[in-house]
């Protein structure tokens, strides 16, 4: 699950090294972040205050990806339990009881003498 937030994790990192170097097409400011959760210049901590909202978000990505291998598996376990039997286990359980039953017929059966 870890794998689910590597990528978020790498783009956060290039754009807070790229937001320094860009000048924002806007404002004319020598910073310019896409998102202002984002932004160190508009958090009352800085990049203690951006680096809680990235915490908060890898959070949720980590909860999603865990609920949705959670539901997986559950949808798997499910499908297992609820299964017939296949053709090979109908054919081999024919051939057990005429495996059981042919020394039952096989045997003679005892003759009454008068």
């Amino acid at each position: 699950m870890g794998v689910a937030v590597i990528f978020p994790i790498a783009w956060v990192i290039y754009t807070l090294v790229r937001g320094e170097n860009v000048t924002s097409p806007v404002t004319g400011d020598p910073y310019w972040y896409p998102y202002p959760f984002l932004n160190p210049y508009l958090q009352p901590n800085g990049y203690f205050g951006v680096g809680i909202y990235v915490i908060g978000i890898a959070a949720a990505i980590l909860m999603i990806a865990a609920l949705a291998v959670w539901r997986t598996r559950v949808g798997r376990r499910a499908d297992t339990t609820e299964e017939e039997p296949t053709d090979d286990v109908a054919v081999e359980t024919e051939s057990q009881t005429e495996a059981e039953a042919a020394p039952a017929a096989a045997s003679p059966k005892p003759v009454k003498k008068r």
